[in-house]
């Protein structure tokens, strides 16, 4: 077995890495502008409250209470700081979408890559699930020949408790799910024709679609499965 690369997670990438801190940098600054387009709601809020009374004092104190010194602030100068800062507001949203489309295609190249340069090790371990994947096949079909010349020999085996996994009991049938599973290792190229047991090769999936064994010659597969 090769020596196993390291594994890499997203955030080791200085690319996706940067993406990343520029979206939370974006999400921060939307989140300064709302605040500020609520502060201003709340300032409009209490000198239209003032203005109604038509109170000039009132309405100084309100804006220092407001923050703005005392001075006198016009409700037109307040809304027309609304509008620009909810112009802005919006400009930034719209930043953070981008950003965020960016950072997803970023994330699906960077993670491509990634399984590109551990697909050798990923490979090892998927030809040690096919291998005993395989094996196992063999295993059932041995269990299934053993009680057939049982029977043969009007035994009864009733006695004899399946160790047989479910989904394995037609495991011999090359038309089985057992079976399709082997063919697409060799097409996902964890498995080489080779790897294969002798009935299946013939029905690795190429430019024509796989034929498909006759109902009447299963049984007879079966048997030399393995053989």
């Amino acid at each position: 077995m090769s020596k196993p690369t390291p594994l890499k997670s997203l955030i080791d990438d200085t690319g996706y890495k940067t993406a990343l801190s520029r979206l939370s940098e974006l999400q921060r600054d939307r989140d300064v502008a709302q605040r500020k387009c609520e502060e201003i709601r709340g300032q409009i809020s209490r000198l239209s409250a003032v203005a109604a009374k038509g109170d000039e004092l009132d309405r100084r104190a309100a804006s220092l209470i407001a923050g703005d010194g005392g001075t006198a602030a016009t409700l037109a100068q307040l809304r027309e700081e609304l509008a620009t800062t909810q112009d802005h507001a919006r400009v930034i949203e719209r930043a953070i979408q981008l950003q965020q489309g960016a950072l997803e295609k970023l994330r699906r190249d960077v993670s491509l890559e990634i399984c590109r340069q551990i697909s050798p090790q990923y490979r090892e371990i998927a030809r040690r699930i096919g291998l005993a994947y395989r094996e196992l096949i063999a295993a059932v079909v041995a269990e299934q020949q053993f009680r057939i010349d049982l029977q043969n020999r009007w035994v009864d085996h009733d006695a004899l408790v399946s160790p047989v996994p479910p989904g394995f009991a037609n495991a011999g049938d090359v038309n089985s799910a057992p079976s399709r599973f082997l063919l697409r290792l060799v097409e996902q190229h964890y498995f080489s024709i080779d790897d294969l047991p002798a009935p299946l090769k013939p029905y690795v999936p190429g430019p024509q679609p796989a034929p498909t064994i006759p109902t009447k010659a299963r049984s007879q597969a079966a048997r030399q499965f393995f053989g």
